[in-house]
């Protein structure tokens, strides 16, 4: 997560390299490298595009993060969002989408080593500039990776997650990593514990991750993937298919309460993030965080509704959510030793 006096945004990583081996930041570490600031601009441009197209709720959120942060949100964004279009491609084999994983791993890497900025189009060039800016730490990428390998692995139709702790590990790799980059790159406030962020990030994004997976259970499944652990299932008397076909209902109502309820534990345990993040982007994480939530909520109150297929969220109420999250005071700086305990 970065030492105190560098969780603003960094000048570079071991002894001031940097991801791009550059000890300034921004427009002039490219000028540095002979880059061209336009190359810069244009590839900003691209991931904030792809990001509006693609982002189904954290653009309305990311776009109330302050610049340069925003533009490194969305870089962090276009990258997770290739990776996960190149492991679900329905058109390619099992045995492709590996193979084109490995690939992207590859110019992955060539960025991240300041070999080839251009290895991943703008959005490597983007990427590259973000994370000579922030403390991203490497194992984001390679952490997300070996989750999207793992989804590439799973048995079609069959529980692949012996219980709840293995889902986890499987939610550290695809979601909490996003949340740790993220936290990397708001920054924190200046005393706050970065070991402790970082704890605190990794149970938000299983909180997120967890919620997507009750949101997809049917989707899912007819796609052949099954998130919920085999000891769930098994402790609620349900096969897979019987819990995509809400059938019997009540045994399915119970297993999706018992997890959402597990869901809903994390988001507490990490309220505290709140309090730690740099004040101007605490509306960024209270917007995400009231998106994901809202959606768990709904499952709460009728869990039948993840039977009947995604549950979605209008564009009234993400509005109404982000309007929320604005008009909220943001914690006093004098409130961040409560975000120790």
């Amino acid at each position: 997560m970065g030492s105190p006096e560098t969780r603003q945004g960094r000048a570079g990583r071991d002894g001031g390299s940097g991801v791009g081996g550059c000890a300034d930041r921004g427009a002039r570490c490219w000028a540095a490298r002979g880059c061209v600031v336009s190359a810069l601009v244009e590839a900003r441009a691209h991931c904030e595009s792809v990001t509006r197209e693609r982002a189904r709720h954290f653009y309305l959120g990311l776009r109330l993060t302050p610049r340069p942060r925003r533009d490194a949100l969305f870089a962090l964004y276009a990258w997770m969002r290739e990776a996960d279009d190149i492991a679900d491609d329905p058109h390619e084999t099992i045995g492709a989408r590996r193979a084109a994983l490995d690939a992207f791993a590859e110019r992955t890497a060539s960025v991240l080593d300041d070999r080839d900025a251009t290895a991943l189009g703008a959005m490597g060039v983007s990427l590259a500039d973000a994370c000579a800016r922030y403390p991203i730490e490497r194992d984001v990428f390679t952490m997300t990776l070996e989750g999207l390998r793992a989804d590439l692995s799973q048995p079609t139709g069959e529980a692949v997650y012996a219980d709840d702790a293995a889902l986890d590990a499987y939610c550290r790799r695809v979601g909490s990593t996003v949340g740790r980059a993220c936290v990397a790159i708001w920054g924190l406030r200046a005393h706050a514990d970065a070991g402790r962020a970082s704890e605190l990030a990794v149970d938000r994004g299983i909180a997120f991750q967890r919620t997507n997976i009750l949101r997809d259970i049917r989707e899912d499944f007819e796609t052949g993937r099954v998130y919920v652990p085999a000891s769930v299932l098994a402790a609620h008397g349900l096969t897979p298919s019987e819990l995509a076909a809400w059938s019997p209902a009540g045994r399915c109502a119970a297993l999706v309460r018992a997890q959402a309820a597990y869901a809903r534990e994390r988001y507490e345990r990490s309220r505290a993030l709140e309090l730690m993040i740099a004040p101007d982007c605490v509306r960024v994480l209270r917007t995400m965080t009231g998106l994901y939530e809202t959606i768990l909520s709904r499952i709460e109150r009728d869990p039948s509704r993840v039977g009947r297929g995604r549950v979605r969220l209008s564009k009234p109420r993400k509005l109404a959510i982000v309007a929320s999250s604005l008009v909220q005071p943001v914690p006093r700086a004098g409130m961040r030793e409560r975000a120790r305990a």
